[in-house]
């Protein structure tokens, strides 16, 4: 290995070692969603209506906005755009949301455009559908992500586990982040395991230093399992990114791409305590 980056990390001791909980609320992912929910929420209402639809004028405004269309949904029906959304659609989509801040080609469109969705829903507006249909990406789907995870990374066997995973995330993250749980779910029955499965140790030399980046604000793999990830490697240097979002690929940050850059046409590492920012922030003025 001449060079390895790491973009988005999971602590390797949680994933790879058998837990009392599933693997993601094992790694705080549903805690990192929350937290990332609420900074979504919060500078939505700090910069207003001319840049986030959905603002009421202030962070606690803004929330409590969005409480009150959750209320409305549970147990209710709402049509947007030739979708009937409920309250699990609304909060499964609110959590993929969040892992990329801005459009991307074929993506939903980023913060900025979810919050026109939530405006439109909060007035109980129906636009037409969009003439043209989703992009459809290969091997992207839950099959294939539950087949590495299932197989790899421990879990309780048994269905009756996971509606008390459903309440234990419940009561930390709240109603948005049940989505992980449920995600974990088809692991209660999985039907195979990794031939290969490695469970450690994670400190054996490596032939040249890894680079480790990781987005202080990431609703997936949250920051802290980058930090943890950086210190468990023989040598590996972390790449600290002020930011929101899945991994800095999906964020792009100009200043991480120059450092990765260096990085692999001359093995060059970023100082210390380096610390990168995206190229635009969530709701950021047009232009």
């Amino acid at each position: 290995m001449r060079a390895l980056v790491l973009d988005g990390n999971v602590d390797p001791v949680t994933w790879s070692r058998p837990g009392r909980l599933d693997t993601s609320l094992r790694l705080h992912s549903d805690q990192a969603t929350a937290k990332t929910a609420i900074a979504f929420l919060n500078r939505c209402g700090r910069v207003g209506r001319a840049r986030c639809a959905f603002s009421a004028g202030s962070a606690r405004a803004t929330r409590a906005k969005f409480t009150a269309l959750v209320r409305r949904l549970r147990g209710h029906q709402q049509r947007f755009a030739g979708v009937v959304v409920d309250l699990p659609l609304l909060l499964s989509s609110f959590a993929g949301v969040l892992f990329t801040t801005q459009p991307e080609p074929g993506d939903f469109g980023g913060w900025t455009r979810f919050a026109q969705v939530l405006q439109a829903l909060w007035q109980r507006a129906n636009p037409k559908p969009p003439m043209s249909p989703p992009v459809q990406r290969r091997y992207a789907g839950p099959v294939q992500a539950a087949a590495v995870q299932c197989s790899d990374s421990p879990s309780p066997a048994g269905p009756a586990a996971y509606p008390r995973f459903a309440w234990r995330s419940l009561r930390r993250s709240g109603l948005i982040c049940l989505t992980w749980v449920w995600g974990d779910f088809p692991c209660a029955t999985w039907p195979a395991q990794a031939a290969d499965r490695y469970a450690g140790p994670w400190d054996r030399p490596t032939a040249n230093p890894i680079l480790v980046v990781g987005n202080t604000g990431d609703p997936a793999t949250a920051y802290h399992s980058s930090v943890r990830m950086a210190r468990l490697l023989a040598s590996a240097r972390l790449l600290t990114v002020r930011g929101f979002g899945h991994t800095a690929l999906l964020n792009p940050s100009r200043c991480v791409d120059r450092r990765e850059v260096a990085y692999f046409l001359t093995g060059a590492l970023p100082p210390t305590d380096t610390v990168c920012h995206q190229d635009s922030a969530p709701f950021a003025p047009a232009g």
